[in-house]
């Protein structure tokens, strides 16, 4: 729906107006929208206006033309050079309001804001003319997307850091990439697993696996079994270590896995009911 009106009044700040309909003494319209496409300047009170009004509601009206104010237009008043300037058969006027309804819908907000739709994706994330954020007060609204690089106090490059980790500099200035230090177990399956029995019964014997578990390693990983339907028990320990002890209850040829701290010679103690128990090495943790 298309209305002429003459501008009463016109808010420079939020781009809206308030129009008398032509003809009516009595219709006013307040606080509409004015398309972006239309400077300040030529907003002046006393212009004649077009208005596009999308289904006929006046809240969703919006100034889409203006020009200087004086009776409209009659029959044969303007030249066709004046109103069809691309000499295409329509009047400009008249494209404007269907170019307005037609690529930016029928809402308010649509047909307000169909020059900025186009205009602000060069302000946008990747856009040729992105705006910044940097010195701004308080927080945005809504979640922002940020390169890591672009960061005012991170790294410029990637190159020639791959594999490292991002820290804190020790002067707490910013972020830097560091190489990660050692840390944390690694263990090593020791393939096929050695298997021993304890010389004697029911006492604590030490087991030396410096044979199969090299120096530096903190943990031997262990299994302990029995072969019989009797009941017995095995046990291993640290060496010396009468405060931890590690049970195991065998019967029905019962297989158990355990881990054992291990001193710097690679030796452990180990205990069982029977010597028929075999004790045997899966690996070691360093």
């Amino acid at each position: 729906m298309i209305e002429l009106a003459i501008l009463k009044n016109y808010d420079g700040v939020n781009h809206r107006a308030n129009v008398q309909l032509a003809g009516s003494l009595t219709t006013y319209l307040e606080s509409i929208s004015v398309a972006r496409n239309i400077p300040a300047a030529a907003m002046v009170v006393g212009n004649r206006v077009i208005l596009a009004i999308p289904g006929g509601n006046p809240k969703d009206a919006c100034v889409i033309a203006t020009w200087p104010g004086g009776s409209p237009p009659g029959p044969g008043d303007m030249l066709k050079s004046v109103y069809d300037t691309d000499d295409d058969g329509v009047a400009d006027a008249a494209e404007l309001a269907a170019n307005a309804l037609k690529l930016e819908g029928s809402t308010k907000a649509e047909v307000r804001d169909h020059v900025p739709l186009a205009h602000k994706t060069s302000h946008q994330d990747g856009g040729s003319d992105e705006l910044s954020v940097q010195g701004l007060s308080g927080e945005l609204a809504d979640p922002q997307k940020s390169d890591f690089l672009k960061l005012s106090d991170t790294p410029d490059s990637y190159s020639g850091h791959g594999g490292k980790v991002v820290t804190v500099k020790t002067d707490v200035s910013g972020l830097e990439f560091t190489t990660p230090s050692g840390g944390g177990f690694t263990y090593t399956a020791i393939n096929p697993p050695t298997e021993t029995s304890p010389a004697s019964a029911s006492t604590w014997l030490d087991w030396d696996l410096s044979g199969s578990i090299p120096s530096g390693a903190k943990y031997a990983v262990i299994f302990i079994r029995s072969n019989s339907t009797s009941a017995y028990y095995g046990m291993v320990r640290k060496k010396g270590d009468t405060s931890i002890t590690n049970t195991v209850y065998l019967r029905y040829y019962a297989l158990v896995t355990i881990i054992v701290e291990l001193d710097a010679d690679r030796v452990c103690q180990r205990y069982a009911t029977n010597t028929g128990v075999k004790f045997g090495v899966l690996g070691y943790i360093s």
